[in-house]
């Protein structure tokens, strides 16, 4: 659940939905507030994380710049990223994101657009990264828990605050391609399946063809080809394919 709102608590009512929620297996996100708005301390005017981004079974999201390597505009500068200014902070603040001018749909243009005037700011924009990277890690192992999700986002985060989980950085800023981790190495070829499609079928005879009579050693030798594994592409190897035909 991505959660680009917040603001003073809705009381029990609301932190008991977050809850139920987060006991049902859902991995909970929800903007930490942009400083100016929504929650404040009622005696200081302090900008506070807005509910119900700090409630415990939620993750309260901050915002940082853009990446460092990245132009907004043609006429803008590189900036480094850092937390953004409007940014609020505190104990609660789990993970950052960038939030800072994200392209996105056009406000009511139905079309995509890199001028700055559409690009979306805040921590609202940062808060659907952070989802975003919750659903790649379920797409590629839906076995995981919420729980197991969480940590995995926490302990890749690039940390860039001061050693460990702070107030400004939380654990840091999400860092996709470490919480995915390396690729799954590839599933071993079926035997049989000579042009290598994931089918055994009657176009596994053309390879074996148009390599007939070649050995180990040989330019044209592939071992893919070599269905029976016996160092030589000939009849044998299209026995291979007839023996698992249509698997």
């Amino acid at each position: 659940i991505s959660m680009s709102f917040g603001g003073v608590t809705g009381g029990d009512p609301e932190e008991n939905a977050i809850n139920r929620a987060w006991d049902a297996g859902l991995y909970v996100v929800a903007a930490s507030g942009n400083e100016g708005q929504g929650n404040k301390d009622p005696d200081t005017g302090e900008g506070l994380v807005d509910l119900p981004a700090g409630f415990d079974n939620c993750v309260a999201v901050g915002a940082t710049t853009i990446f460092s390597n990245q132009i907004v505009t043609g006429s803008t500068a590189i900036v480094d990223e850092e937390l953004a200014s409007y940014s609020k902070t505190g104990p609660e603040t789990e993970v950052v994101a960038p939030g800072t001018h994200i392209i996105g749909a056009a406000n009511l243009q139905g079309e995509y657009t890199a001028t700055v005037l559409s690009q979306f700011t805040g921590t609202s924009a940062s808060t659907p990264l952070v989802a975003g990277l919750a659903a790649l890690l379920w797409s590629a192992e839906p076995g995981l828990s919420n729980l197991e999700v969480r940590n995995r986002i926490n302990d890749t985060a690039l940390d860039m605050g001061g050693p460990g989980r702070d107030e400004r950085y939380g654990f840091g800023r999400i860092q996709m391609a470490a919480a995915l981790g390396p690729a799954p190495p590839p599933p071993p070829p079926k035997e049989g399946d000579t042009n290598g499609d994931g089918q055994v079928d009657e176009n596994d005879l053309l390879p074996i063809i148009e390599r007939f009579g070649a050995k180990v050693g040989d330019a044209n030798y592939s071992e893919q080809v070599d269905a029976n594994g016996d160092g030589v592409i000939d009849e044998l190897d299209v026995f291979v394919v007839g023996r698992n035909f249509d698997s």
